[in-house]
This record gives C-alpha cells, sequence and structure tokens, in this order.
C-alpha cells in the first residue's frame, strides 16, 4: 500500500510539473495593524514581485485587501506558467525582501500576522480573454 501511495503521488507530481500554476497566499493580519502590514508590504514585497512579473517568472499576481467575508484578510494571488516557476520566483521575492527590509522590520512584519497558509494549484482549465 505505501509503494502505491508513493508511486501515485509521484505520477501526480510529473502530470502536473509543466502545468500552469497559481499560487494563493493567505494571511490573517493582527487587527489594528493592518495600515503598517500594507505599507511594508508596498515598501519591501510588491517591487520584488513586480522584478519577477519584468523577469518573466510571474505572469500576474494580485494582492486582495479584505471587504467582507472570512478572517483571511489579506490574500495574495500569482499566476504562473508552471511550478518551475514558482520556485524561482519565490527565491527572487525572498531574497529581495532579505536585502532590502532589515531583520528588525522582518520580525515586526512576522508578528504582525496571526496565522498563514499558501495553497498551491495546477490549473486543469483556463479561459481568458484579454
Amino acid at each position: 500500500m505505501k509503494k502505491y501511495l508513493l508511486s501515485s503521488l509521484f505520477l501526480l507530481l510529473i502530470s502536473t510539473i509543466g502545468a500552469q500554476t497559481v499560487v494563493v497566499s493567505y494571511n490573517k493580519v493582527k487587527w489594528g495593524h493592518g495600515s503598517e502590514y500594507n505599507a511594508h508590504v508596498k515598501k519591501y514585497w510588491i517591487p520584488g514581485a513586480d522584478k519577477q512579473v519584468e523577469e518573466g517568472n510571474i505572469i500576474s499576481y494580485q494582492i486582495l485587501g479584505h471587504n467582507m467575508g472570512d478572517e483571511w484578510n489579506d490574500v495574495v494571488i500569482y499566476e504562473l506558467k508552471d511550478y518551475a516557476s514558482w520556485e524561482i520566483a519565490w527565491q527572487g521575492m525572498a531574497k529581495y525582501w532579505r536585502e532590502n527590509a532589515t531583520d528588525e522590520e522582518r520580525k515586526m512584519q512576522m508578528r504582525r500576522i496571526l496565522e498563514h497558509k499558501d495553497n498551491i494549484y495546477s490549473v486543469r482549465h483556463s479561459k481568458n480573454k484579454k
């Protein structure tokens, strides 16, 4: 059974490795810390993400502001050509953040986040009229 599960997992990975990828990153930002959180994102995260778009690693991304709904009040959606592009883009964005925000600024930003989760999807169907 264990061999079957591992084989299935391996085949799933192989079958989706070249598929378009969407990464959705969720944060629960502490109540009353939104302004500081958003200012940090604008100053230290967006320029790194923009650079990854310019380099072709990210097709597009959106940072969503919370109007109403659940407790996830900061959501970022990244659209990428494939999973390999995500790995490159993530490394580039993290490097930009480390090089431009001080350790203390990064620690303060992380303390503003109550909870975090990421979901990585392979796109099975998409239609877009641009």
